[in-house]
Formats: structure tokens, sequence, C-alpha cells
């Protein structure tokens, strides 16, 4: 009696930490996964990504301990509404703004229910098992949502994502099952158990292998297309994501004409416009400034130690929604330019990766903000821009045009430009 009772509680003991490696930490990475696929359309951020797994990892972890005891699912659901209840009353006394408290509000809705659906999943493994099913499925439709939302079918995009959304709710499923079943009372029981986790690896690895194979002549055309598109488009690269970056570097022969950049990349509102008239007076973007060139490449690149450089590049991607980034050392350039002023620019993408900043130069703050949710479709990321710029430095159409107030701007342009004599106020290093 005593050995049964022994070998019952090795058998619990084991289980219980074989389910936390071989299932509660796997979930947890798909589930990162699958919130980072569907970040442009819960308008997230990746700190908010890793923060929602976080909270949604701490909710399985704990309710999967609990629940491995004689925890009742009932008394617990009462705690979380009673805590839900408490989290509530706090925020609408202690937030005084009407924008704090939606704020936070909407923070805590969010966060407490990523938090109780993976405490759901951690009662879910240990007492219903079909509830398990229907949360890998539900999982698996998400991450194909995502890809109908954001990739284009090609052979990359396939194994990349669509394989992620099939083959993790099928090994979850197995390993689940495999647990579920298995008895830890054997030995060697690790060797036993990982070592059919391992071969459900080894055939998932043969299944992407064979799929690999059958999408060849797919993979042959996906890198003539992106053969065509480099050589097309000299001053973008396409991201793994399917998203649009600017090059780090520019050849003699570039060709970027609008003919060969049908699509638009981004959209940009600038606020600036004609003195004394409403003419828009149009800036160029600026991602990189190539200040340097390479004899030996004959390519124009960035030059990072140089004592003037005023480049800005931050990622927007890494900075929260509202939270504003600046870096002013960039203007000390600004001292001796003409007609400077401060303005601020709304970029939205549609092609560009949002890890890229482009804004007119010269910037020095960002801010990520949301897409209005009707422009989702339109528009994967938004934020503003601050630069300081010059009137001086308009788009060149500006200096073309026979309209009479756009010549009065070019002479008075062309006035301020004939005042510099020489480069003898400019400092020798620069120069150098």
């Amino acid at each position: 009696m005593f050995k049964s009772l022994i070998q019952a509680q090795e058998h619990t003991n084991r289980k219980f930490w074989q389910g936390l490696v071989s299932l509660v930490l796997p979930i947890i990475v798909w589930f990162y996964w699958l919130v980072t696929k569907q970040q442009s359309v819960l308008v997230w951020s990746t700190n908010q990504c890793g923060s929602a797994t976080l909270l949604f990892g701490v909710g399985l972890f704990i309710s999967f301990i609990l629940f491995h005891g004689r925890s009742r699912f009932w008394w617990t659901i009462i705690l979380f509404f009673v805590a839900q209840w408490v989290g509530q009353t706090v925020l609408t006394r202690w937030a005084v703004g009407e924008f704090d408290f939606f704020n936070l509000y909407s923070g805590w809705i969010i966060y407490s229910s990523l938090f109780a659906l993976g405490w759901l999943l951690g009662w879910c493994l240990q007492r219903f098992r079909l509830g398990v099913y229907f949360f890998l499925l539900v999982m698996g439709l998400v991450g194909l949502y995502a890809l109908r939302e954001e990739v284009k079918f090609s052979t990359d995009s396939f194994l990349l994502n669509v394989l992620p959304s099939i083959i993790g709710p099928a090994w979850c499923l197995y390993a689940f099952e495999l647990w579920r079943k298995f008895n830890f009372t054997s030995t060697p029981f690790l060797a036993r158990f990982w070592g059919r986790l391992l071969l459900s690896v080894l055939f998932i690895g043969l299944l992407l292998s064979g799929v690999v194979r059958y999408y060849y002549r797919d993979i042959e055309a996906q890198l003539v297309d992106y053969e065509q598109q480099t050589s097309s488009n000299e001053q973008l690269e396409k991201k793994k994501d399917g998203q649009m970056a600017n090059k780090k570097n520019m050849g003699l022969g570039i060709k970027n004409q609008r003919s060969n950049n049908p699509n638009p990349i981004f959209c940009a509102y600038i606020p600036l416009t004609i003195p004394n008239t409403d003419i828009p007076n149009p800036l160029y973007m600026v991602s990189y400034h190539f200040n340097r060139f390479d004899t030996s490449t004959e390519t124009f690149e960035r030059d990072t130690l140089f004592n003037y450089a005023d480049e800005f590049v931050p990622s927007p991607n890494q900075f929260a929604f509202f939270q504003t980034y600046t870096d002013s050392s960039v203007l000390k350039t600004f001292d001796n330019l003409k007609a400077t002023q401060v303005i601020e620019t709304d970029v939205y993408s549609v092609q560009l990766s949002n890890e890229t900043y482009v804004a007119p130069g010269t910037a020095f703050s960002v801010q990520p903000f949301p897409v209005d949710r009707r422009f989702k479709s339109q528009f994967t990321s938004a934020y503003k821009a601050k630069s300081r710029v010059s009137l001086l430095n308009s788009a060149y159409w500006v200096y073309n045009s026979k309209d009479p107030m756009l010549q009065d701007f070019q002479e008075q342009r062309f006035a301020v430009l004939r005042e510099v004599k020489g480069y003898n106020t400019i400092p020798s290093d620069f120069m150098a």
C-alpha cells in the first residue's frame, strides 16, 4: 500500500515538472509569436507585446501550479472577480484626468483579461481536456488570420508563417496527450518521454523539408522576383516580413523612379506652406545621410564618425504609444542656417518597416501613436516627427513653377543664397 502511494506521489511530481517544461514554456513562446504577428492588428508596440505575453505566462504558470493540487475552480474565479473589482475601484479613484483614466482602465482590462486567459488555460491543462483542444484550435486560426492581413503568399512566408500556425497546435496537442497519458513511474521515464517528443520534432522537420522540396519552383521564382526588385528599386530593400526600408548605402547608377515604385511606401502630412500663401511647401523626407564616398565600391555611405553628423535614426517600434524620444544634439549644426523653423510631421506607414524612421531633415524627435481604426487596412503604423527645417530647402519642383507667388518665393530664396560669398566661415574639419 505504502509503495503504491509513494509511486503515485512520484508520478504526480514528475508529471508536474515535465508539464512545465514540455507544455507551459512552449505555449508561452508560441503565444508571444502569435502576439507579434498580430502587432499591426492590435496596434501594439514591441514592448506591449512582451508585457502581454508576460501577463499571460504568469497566469498560466500560477494556474498550472494551483490546479495541480486540490484547488477548486469556482473559488479561484470568485477571487479573480474580487481582484478585478478592487483594481477598477482603485483606478477610478486614483486617475485624475479623463485620458489618464481611459488609458489606465483599458490597460487594466486588457492585461487582466490576458492573465485570466492564461489562468483558464492552466486549468484546462490540468482538469479539462476539451478546453485545451479548443484553445489550440483558436490560436492556430489566429495565426492564419494574421497571415491573411499581413503576408503575401510565397515560399518564404509559407515556411516562416504558415507552418508555425499549423505545426504549433499539432505539436502542443501531441505533447499534451503524451503528457496526460504517460506513466512517469516507469524507468527510465525521461528517455522515453523526451525521446517521443524529439521524434515528433524530427517528424516535423522531415515534413518541413518535404514542403520546401515541393515548393522548390516557387523558391526559384521568389529569387528571380527579388533580383528584379533590387535592380529596379536600388534605394529600397524588402525585409523578411514584406515591408520596405531604405538601404544604408547608394550606388552611382541608382534607379528609384516613381514608375519603378508604383505602390506608396508611406504617407506624410507636413503642415508647412509657402510664406503668405496657402500653397504647400514640400520637403524631402530623410532617413540616412550619405556623407562618405567609398571609392573601392563606388557607393555613397554613412560616415558615423563625422564630427558634424546630424542623423537621427530611432526605431519607432521601440517606444510605447505617445512616448516621446528626443535627441537635440543633432541640431548643433543649425547655428548659421537661414530661415529655419520647427515643424511636426505625421508619418503613416503603408509598406514602410516599423523599424525605419523617415522625416524632414533635420529631425530630432519621434512619438509613435496608434492608427485610427477606420484606416487600419491602409496603414500599419504611425508616428509624429519633429524637425528643424530650412525654408530654403524645399523640394525641387517649387523652383520650376511658373506660379507668380512661387516665383516670388524663388527670388527671395535666391537673394538669401547670393549673400554667401565663400566657404571661409565653415570649419576646416567639416570640409576635410
